[in-house]
């Protein structure tokens, strides 16, 4: 190993990506001197009617680099207040969210040599370093993390300051040996995106097989063995008319006014006999949704969950926002989620749910409904199962109303209707089907999934401390 140059000195308040020694013959360069950050491209040789390339931010693709040049505008339309680039720029958004997502592109051959777009662009000319060797330098996510705490201005229209590119810094090696260090990379990557299209694959191969294990539980295949070896207790109808009962029973105990829950307006076809059918309403003792108004929030209280706060059966409670407690004891008169009941977002992203596994106090917004077992003989686990089979297997689309943002009302709920095993059958339901559904892949599919990513960024790290070549 030669000698290796050292990273030159720099002020506390210059941004600092990368600290390593460089192989000899590499050098760091300031990303002003490498790349000239936003050159004047003046477009006085054009004609005012000339069609040149319009590139708006929604026309770059996050993560990926491809960008659509097929959108053109006459250039006296962009002759003033747009970003100007040229073929083998490279193109960096600068706004957030669109560049922490990654929208970034070396741009292509272009009609008059010339393009225009979105002023929320960054442009960096390559003078010592090739496009794709600078575009996979900005590419990696330490830069765009470092970028991201460099950024000024209001909550929602943060930028990255053209300071910030200029100051920054990228490791020069001979342009030979950036041609090879993209091929490398180039070669890795196709390999890489071969397994993401393998595992979209067994995405899909995992999609079908959960909708028939799923089809298989709900219909009572799944459990015909069990129950033939499991003498009859009691039948669906047994435990839906008993729970209806208690129902009836607490409600005088408490004096309230019993209104009976809405019976099922049609039955379910291919079930056993024994079974049941029941709706939504008969099986649980509320359905309501969380606050239609927009609470006050706080830095630190209880918190609030909304849609984006559900994802795949789990409550996030890292992601949320919180209120006060005066607040949350003032919604909870209404909506007080407790553990065991069922969660199901209902407003813009429909279907997500999850059964509350904690004793953490939080409350909801409008976009989440809340379905309260009526009994202990009804689990949240079985009213999500039942729930997501209505929802995968009815025309939900006649079922979700609004126009810019769809809904399921909570009527909708209430009208679902759900088959109805003994408990007892429902508890081997719920084993077998975790049984079997932890045979399938879902977990390494989900696994590959990350550590493509992380394949990817460490792919990018080794290329730039020049253990590719």
């Amino acid at each position: 190993m030669g000698r290796r140059a050292t990273k030159p000195a720099v002020t506390p308040s210059e941004p600092v990506v990368g600290s390593w020694e460089l192989p000899e013959g590499w050098e760091w360069q300031r990303l002003d001197d490498a790349a000239p950050i936003n050159p004047r491209r003046p477009l006085d040789d054009l004609a005012d009617d000339d069609e040149i390339t319009f590139v708006p931010m929604a026309s770059v693709e996050a993560e990926s680099g491809r960008i659509d040049v097929s959108t053109t505008r006459p250039a006296k339309l962009v002759r003033q207040g747009f970003t100007r680039f040229a073929p083998g720029d490279v193109i960096f958004a600068k706004i957030t969210p669109c560049m922490e997502n990654g929208k970034i592109a070396v741009v292509p051959e272009i009609p008059h040599g010339l393009g225009c777009g979105s002023t929320e662009f960054h442009v960096l000319a390559a003078r010592t370093v090739l496009p794709k060797y600078l575009y996979y330098w900005v590419s990696q996510r330490s830069f765009r993390e470092t970028a991201e705490f460099n950024m000024a201005g209001t909550a929602g229209q943060k930028r990255v300051p053209s300071a910030f590119m200029r100051e920054s810094v990228i490791p020069v090696p001979p342009i030979t040996t950036q041609e090879r260090i993209v091929a490398r990379i180039d070669e890795l990557f196709a390999e890489l995106d071969d397994a993401g299209e393998a595992m979209a694959r067994a995405g899909e191969d995992l999609g079908v097989w959960r909708k028939t294990l799923m089809k298989a539980a709900v219909t009572g295949e799944l459990t015909a063995n069990w129950r033939a070896n499991n003498p009859m207790i009691e039948t669906g109808a047994d435990l839906l008319a008993r729970i209806l009962i208690d129902r009836r029973t607490d409600s005088k105990n408490a004096r309230k006014t019993y209104k009976e829950p809405l019976p099922p307006r049609e039955s379910l076809i291919g079930l056993p006999d024994h079974w049941a059918v029941a709706t939504l309403e008969q099986l649980t003792s509320k359905i309501v949704d969380g606050t239609h108004h927009t609470p006050t929030y706080v830095d630190d209280g209880v918190p609030f969950l909304s849609v984006k706060d559900i994802r795949q059966g789990v409550l996030f409670f890292d992601s949320c926002r919180h209120i006060s407690l005066e607040e949350h004891n003032t919604l909870s008169k209404r909506c007080r989620p407790e553990k065991g009941d069922l969660l199901v977002t209902k407003s813009g992203t429909i279907g997500r749910t999850a059964v509350i596994a904690t004793d953490q106090p939080f409350s909801l917004f409008v976009s989440v409904a809340l379905l309260k077992p009526a009994s202990d003989e009804i689990s949240g686990d079985w009213l999500e199962f039942a729930f997501h089979y209505w929802f995968r297997t009815a025309d939900v689309a006649q079922d979700v109303k609004g126009t810019a943002i769809k809904n399921l009302h909570l009527e909708d709920f209430r009208e679902i209707i759900v088959p109805l095993p003994p408990k007892e059958e429902q508890e081997a339901i719920m084993a077998e089907f975790k049984s079997l559904g932890s045979q399938s892949p879902a977990d390494d599919i989900e696994e590959v999934g990350s550590s493509c990513e992380l394949l990817r960024q460490s792919i990018l790290a080794a290329a730039f401390r020049g253990d590719l070549v």
